[in-house]
């Protein structure tokens, strides 16, 4: 599956330490963006600022092989991407606070990836507050299969808008919650029907519909808990950004179980 083949990219993708003088200013920060890649890695990308998003896209004739992994010259040019992108944020006093970049295969299958993250967590590993390992944790990285992309030099197909905070978490925990059960199901120990979220008017909702199958039940976490647990996890650590976040509800179909908390209220459970 296309997407168990490219989870390799998010672990290879160093983003390599260097210091650099504030130097860019915000508003030029798209074309920057497309300077660099250009005219240092001879890399075409469209850079596109919504609120506080900076997005770039990226398309690719040879992103995947035909067994469905990486190509490496563009592994290659997409740490090359990164690198630029890392560059010019940090040296840029106040830089957007998340970063949304898309990879596509333009030619052969019609591929998008996606990985979001969260720009001061890029500063914080910087400082060494946070290790590669967690800021990779931080990451979001999302790979689909989308025709749309064929042909698609300049990002037409992808909706580009501004990612929240409670975007962001959101799609944290529903990652969290495919890679626990994605991988009992490839074990046939679950049957994973639905895994999905949004975040509108200030509330975060989980759904789920997994069916446990074989195997010892026990071994094998609730998909309450670990949404819960998960939830908790990344509220602690992005609170002062969460401001705008007021509930969480978790739906899952195939318990009938429904539940519903104030921030407050589901950072005060105890696991």
């Amino acid at each position: 599956m296309v997407k168990n083949a490219l989870k390799i990219l998010v672990i290879s993708v160093t983003l390599v330490s260097c210091t650099i003088n504030p130097t860019y200013k915000r508003k030029d920060i798209e074309k920057t963006i497309e300077k660099i890649c250009k005219e240092e890695f001879n890399i075409d990308v469209t850079s596109f600022v919504t609120g506080e998003t900076i997005w770039i896209y990226a398309p690719f004739y040879d992103l995947v092989n035909p067994d469905k992994s990486f190509n490496e010259k563009a592994r290659e040019k997409i740490e090359h991407i990164f690198l630029s992108l890392k560059r010019v944020v940090l040296s840029m006093d106040k830089p957007p606070k998340f970063f949304a970049f898309v990879a596509s295969d333009i030619k052969n299958i019609g591929v998008d990836i996606y990985q979001i993250g969260f720009i001061p967590d890029i500063v914080k590993f910087e400082l060494q507050f946070i290790s590669q390992k967690e800021l990779q944790n931080r990451m979001v990285f999302i790979p689909t299969e989308d025709r749309k992309a064929l042909g698609d030099k300049k990002g037409l197909h992808v909706t580009m808008n501004e990612i929240t905070m409670g975007d962001f978490i959101t799609y944290l925990v529903l990652q969290k919650l495919m890679n626990t059960y994605y991988k009992e199901s490839e074990n046939k120990y679950v049957s994973v029907n639905t895994i999905d979220g949004n975040y509108q008017y200030g509330k975060i909702t989980i759904i789920v519909d997994i069916t446990h199958i074989t195997g010892n039940k026990n071994e094998i976490p609730s998909p309450l808990f670990i949404a819960e647990k998960s939830l908790i996890h990344y509220l602690n650590i992005y609170k002062e950004f969460t401001a705008e976040i007021d509930y969480v509800e978790i739906i899952d179909k195939s318990s009938g179980k429904k539940r519903l908390y104030t921030i407050k209220a589901l950072l005060e459970r105890d696991y």
